[in-house]
């Protein structure tokens, strides 16, 4: 399935940057796997798709990528600025 462009390949792609990413942020694969679970609800898909063993269809891979990107540009801000986060 075909989401703005986006094919499986692509999104595979992108799902690896964005791990890369996390990992260079200082996060772990496993973090980043039950992060993105908890916050997406797509427990089983997030953890397949994150260990190679099923490709979830278009529309949740959408969601799992934007939730990933979005969990990468809070862990660079926290990183960027020690008071966000903060009480």
């Amino acid at each position: 399935m075909k989401i703005d462009g986006s094919t499986e390949e692509t999104d595979r792609i992108e799902l690896r940057i964005l791990l890369e990413e996390s990992i260079a942020l200082g996060m772990t694969a496993t973090a980043l796997e039950d992060e993105l679970a908890t916050r997406t609800g797509f427990e089983d898909a997030v953890r397949g798709w994150m260990n190679s063993k099923q490709t979830p269809n278009g529309l949740v891979r959408r969601i799992i990528l934007n939730n990933a990107k979005q969990l990468v540009r809070d862990r660079q801000r926290k990183l960027s600025d020690p008071n966000v986060g903060c009480p």
